[in-house]
């Protein structure tokens, strides 16, 4: 990294050391960020959508394999939820690593590595012919290995786009890199669908594997960092400087961030765990065909979602207003989930109820809602934890996001079925307190428009 001689947000230029008395306007950033943001969503894509390869077509998967059903059923429940599982003692690993930009790049590399090999070592079975618990055994290797790499990309999106973006298109960068982790496991499942002969399930897994080969290959060929820092607030910390203009963080603005961090976690990982059982709850009420797509669907909703509350913030200006905009998608979530549970028939109130397509809105319009909130979080935690990494707020989400999970998943089972949409809304409500106490604070744009950089030495 090349830090500049001067940084200086109120003459708006950066001098690049490398180019003495080159200027270079302040907040942009090098045409090669998109590149990074693609091959970095890719990397993503391919590691979530791997999650969903096997749960399409049980019984392909068990010729496949050539596993006894009641194998196939223990082996496939933990394809399906290894992933929270590997990702805890992950999370603060990737979080720890991240903490200095010159060691973003080779903790992404890694996760890459990670799932290209997971996706290798799932054909290894069928190509090599080996027995059952052989084959048992190694496909739940390759599944973890995925699982490991799930924390570097779920960790990194403040963090690349921080490093990456000038102020103005960060919430955007990290909208796109987050929704892969609703947009995997949607396509994962939607090409599970399409999966109808043993054939088609070898190209899916040769595809996969290809398909993480390539990926890793490209983020090898990308620069680690940029030339020149595209924010003063990056640059500040690459130079191991503490911007003047941004204040330190008060004990009570760390409590903060916890709240935020929690109220996040919570309100993610309860949603889905919860998103699981609304077919169930919809049958009879939706055609079964409708009923098969529903986790593709709500998938796409919170991808629309993610990616339309980074124009909204940055068309309304809504940078300095993270909370209120979080507190709206809190609240369009609860109107949504407990309409839908209100509405849902057998629910109280007796004789209150809803046609399918209208419940289905419902869902949609909850789902979209959740997928905004996530890139509210992260970023906000982000201000609020300045100076220290984006690796903080991106750790310390996504590893309570699967730790309430995994609650869920013991948890469900003893709630009746009648309450599970309570279960949502009493979430959302819960969430939206956290929400509600935390003590907003923007470092980093104090930071890009106060600070001072002198000769790399601070102000």
């Amino acid at each position: 990294l090349v830090v500049p001689e001067v940084l200086h947000r109120r003459v708006g230029a950066m001098v690049d050391a490398s180019s003495p008395g080159l200027p270079v306007p302040a907040g942009r950033g090098q045409p090669v960020r998109w590149l990074v943001l693609t091959v970095m969503f890719w990397l993503g894509l391919t590691q979530t959508m791997a999650w969903m390869t096997f749960t399409g077509n049980p019984d392909i998967f068990r010729s496949y394999y050539r596993v006894s059903k009641g194998s196939s059923e223990m082996i496939q429940d933990w394809l399906l939820n290894a992933g929270p599982i590997t990702y805890l003692p992950m999370a603060p690993l990737v979080a720890g690593l991240t903490n200095r930009i010159d060691r973003v790049w080779s903790t992404v590399l890694a996760g890459a590595a990670l799932t290209a090999a997971g996706t290798i070592v799932r054909l290894l079975p069928s190509a090599v012919g080996m027995s059952e618990s052989t084959s048992i055994t190694v496909l739940a290797i390759g599944q973890a290995l995925n699982g490991f790499a799930g924390p570097m990309n779920a960790v990194t999106p403040p963090i690349i786009a921080a490093i990456w973006f000038p102020p103005e298109e960060r919430t955007l960068a990290t909208s796109i890199v987050f929704s892969i982790q609703a947009a995997g496991p949607a396509l994962g499942f939607l090409l599970a669908l399409l999966v109808t002969t043993q054939h088609h399930f070898t190209v899916l897994l040769v595809g996969e594997a290809i398909l993480g080969v390539t990926v890793t290959l490209a983020w090898m060929a990308l620069p680690k960092l940029p030339r020149i820092p595209p924010s003063i607030s990056q640059g500040l910390r690459g130079a191991g400087a503490v911007a003047a203009a941004s204040t330190p963080v008060t004990r009570r603005q760390w409590v903060s961030f916890a709240c935020l961090m929690t109220a996040g976690g919570l309100l993610n990982g309860v949603f889905q765990g919860w998103s699981n059982t609304i077919p169930t709850q919809l049958e009879g009420v939706l055609p079964g065909a409708l009923l098969k797509w529903f986790s593709f669907i709500a998938g796409m909703a919170c991808v629309i979602g993610s990616l339309t509350v980074a124009v909204v913030t940055r068309v309304f200006k809504l940078e300095c207003k993270l909370k209120l905009t979080l507190l709206c998608t809190i609240s369009l979530q609860f109107a949504g989930f407990t309409l839908f549970t209100v509405l849902l028939p057998g629910s109280p109130p007796a004789g209150v109820s809803a046609s399918g397509l209208v419940l289905m809105f419902l869902i949609v319009l909850g789902s979209v809602a959740n997928g905004a909130m996530s890139p509210l979080v992260y970023e906000l935690g982000a201000e609020i934890s300045y100076p220290s990494s984006e690796g903080l707020s991106g750790g310390v989400f996504s590893w309570l996001l699967n730790a309430f999970a995994l609650v869920l998943l013991v948890v469900l089972p003893l709630v009746p079925s009648t309450m599970d949409g309570q279960l949502m809304a009493a979430t959302c409500l819960l969430g939206a307190g956290l929400v509600a106490v935390v003590q907003e604070r923007y470092g980093r744009q104090e930071a890009d428009r106060d600070g001072v950089l002198m000769d790399g030495k601070g102000p």
